[in-house]
């Protein structure tokens, strides 16, 4: 690999854009934008207003962006980009690469793109297993890698979320990984389903820590579907109010993601920053696994996308 001394970090979700500017000696962010231009509504604006191609519609959205907010050759030659961008909304459909992914040579499948302003443009594919796919995901985690011991790495990483990963790791490689709906069934069910009368929103407080560690205790026992029923029944009845119920939820979900922790001798890592972290470290403190597990969070947590790029870009130019 040539000598890079910076490049251009691009996280390009469903929902937002971060661009960064990264000294690759110090890992200092010298420049940072953060903005709603997510992949979904980039894709819907493309849809209803333009003639051109998906990929030049992206593409040219991608420069104006860089110039508009002083990206340039003069700041970098390199751009990398992960997570929904190489989706089928995004800028360029790439195929999943598959497990194992090793952390120091990653078999991730790349696309190189030269931009009109001479930026060279690296586009990361996502990483499929037998039964679930991630895009984004994958590069935090192979960042989070070099942060942890030898014997962090032979576990599992646990990235809370809408759909929360749980990646299987040993011998410095991914094994493989399951998803979780967690965060997105718990909108669903708050939300738009008959559990929407008898949940109110309420922020993390330890005052609902007693009813969301009940609600982890019942997703433990499994029986998923009948006890989210018991979640109505509850405000119903009068037993609990509606905010202690919300949270009751909460942990009903994710006490049932994690119930399978209980039952391996796994080493654990969480990487999520609040209020997720609270609730996860409440869940594994409950559960007795708190001696076996690492919390990544923070600064930790805002650098492992760009550590993942990184590595990636080493091996893919």
């Amino acid at each position: 690999m040539k000598n890079i001394s910076k490049f251009i970090s691009c996280d390009w979700g469903t929902s937002n854009l971060r661009l960064r500017l990264v000294d690759t000696h110090s890992m200092r962010v010298i420049k940072e934008v953060k903005t709603n231009d997510g992949i979904k509504k980039i894709f819907n604006q493309y849809k209803q207003l333009s003639s051109l191609s998906q990929f030049d519609y992206f593409k040219s959205f991608l420069q104006n962006t860089l110039k508009s907010n002083g990206f340039s050759t003069e700041s970098s030659d390199y751009i990398v980009a992960s997570g929904m961008v190489t989706s089928s909304i995004g800028m360029m459909e790439l195929p999943y690469a598959e497990m194992p992914i090793n952390y120091n040579s990653p078999s991730i499948i790349t696309k190189k793109i030269e931009l009109e302003n001479g930026m060279n443009l690296l586009l990361i594919s996502g990483v499929r297993s037998t039964d679930s796919i991630m895009r984004g995901e994958e590069v935090q985690a192979l960042g989070l890698c070099q942060y942890m011991t030898t014997d962090q790495k032979n576990g599992v990483t646990i990235l809370p979320g809408s759909h929360s990963k749980h990646i299987f790791s040993s011998e410095n490689q991914f094994e493989s990984f399951k998803s979780y709906m967690t965060g997105e069934l718990f909108d669903l069910l708050a939300n738009q389903s008959i559990l929407s009368n008898n949940v109110e929103y309420s922020p993390w407080s330890e005052k609902y820590k007693k009813s969301f560690l009940k609600g982890v205790a019942l997703g433990m026992e499994g029986g998923l579907s009948a006890n989210i029923f018991s979640i109505r029944a509850n405000e119903i009845f009068g037993n609990i109010d509606k905010k202690a119920n919300f949270h009751q939820l909460s942990g009903l979900l994710i006490g049932d993601e994690l119930s399978y922790l209980s039952k391996y001798p796994l080493n654990i890592n969480i990487a999520s920053d609040e209020p997720l972290l609270t609730m996860y470290k409440n869940a594994i403190t409950f559960m007795n696994l708190l001696p076996k597990t690492t919390f990544f969070y923070g600064e930790k947590l805002q650098q492992a996308i760009i550590l993942g790029q990184l590595n990636i870009l080493k091996h893919h130019v």
